[in-house]
């Protein structure tokens, strides 16, 4: 992969949340080059002032840009869904806006978009989300997973594996790596990333996948939140600091 891999969290929603995680992750950090993704959360709904279900996850889009930070340990990127694909393009052309000078980027939730929707983004980190349907709908085969993504060849930078979507249910990394394993032979140049159900204390999750030589990014959200559907920023760091050993 030539981009560099990331540690994740979604859901963040202040600014101390994430100057607290940078912290951490440069405490247990010992020269392993992996980055903070800052997940913050928007979609069509919120964009024009709405709620999502998942209140305590989304704040408002005004706020977005000074949740982000200058500090270059962290990739700051809204991860973005919506229900008008048609006019996705202008959503993204005012996300980019709201989003403020250290917006690095995008992940994308949704579920195989017309490349084309995505060329307001091109040429930042575009992470597209390959979530349960995108994954039934190629019958979780690797060939048809990969020959879908061919399309998207200069659109986006990552994939992220997640059949979880945020809800917290766990990865099968036993089913994860020959999907993994085949994307990175296949798109050398794309970063690989995979979520599911990670904390501190289920990072083993993720290990076969690191046992078997690869080094994919990782991201977690909803096995950090509290009974209130709050981040817990006790379990946030906890999850860091696990996760970074996976790097060393």
């Amino acid at each position: 992969m030539n981009v560099d891999p990331y540690i994740g969290v979604t859901g963040y929603v202040s600014s101390n949340e994430v100057r607290l995680s940078l912290e951490c992750l440069k405490r247990a950090d010992v020269n392993s080059r992996v980055l903070l993704m800052v997940g913050v959360l928007a979609s069509s709904k919120t964009i024009n002032g709405g709620t999502n279900r998942y209140a305590h996850r989304y704040p408002p889009v005004s706020r977005i840009a000074e949740i982000f930070t200058a500090d270059p340990g962290a990739i700051n990127l809204i991860h973005y869904a919506t229900d008008d694909l048609g006019t996705l393009p202008t959503q993204l052309e005012r996300m980019i806006q709201l989003g403020g000078a250290n917006l690095h980027g995008f992940q994308i939730n949704v579920c195989w978009p017309e490349p084309e929707l995505l060329a307001p983004i091109k040429g930042m980190r575009v992470v597209l989300q390959l979530g349960s349907n995108a994954l039934k709908l190629c019958a979780h085969n690797p060939a048809n997973i990969a020959e879908r993504l061919r399309r998207y060849r200069g659109y986006i930078t990552d994939v992220l594996i997640d059949g979880s979507g945020g809800k917290g249910i766990s990865m099968n990394a036993a089913e994860l790596l020959p999907l993994t394993r085949s994307l990175v032979e296949s798109f050398p140049d794309l970063g690989i990333g995979v979520a599911g159900g990670l904390s501190a204390v289920s990072i083993d999750l993720v290990q076969p996948l690191f046992d078997a030589g690869l080094r994919p990014s990782i991201d977690a959200e909803g096995q950090l939140r509290d009974p209130d559907d709050i981040l817990n920023l006790h379990k946030t760091l906890g999850y860091l600091e696990a996760a970074v050993r996976l790097y060393r």
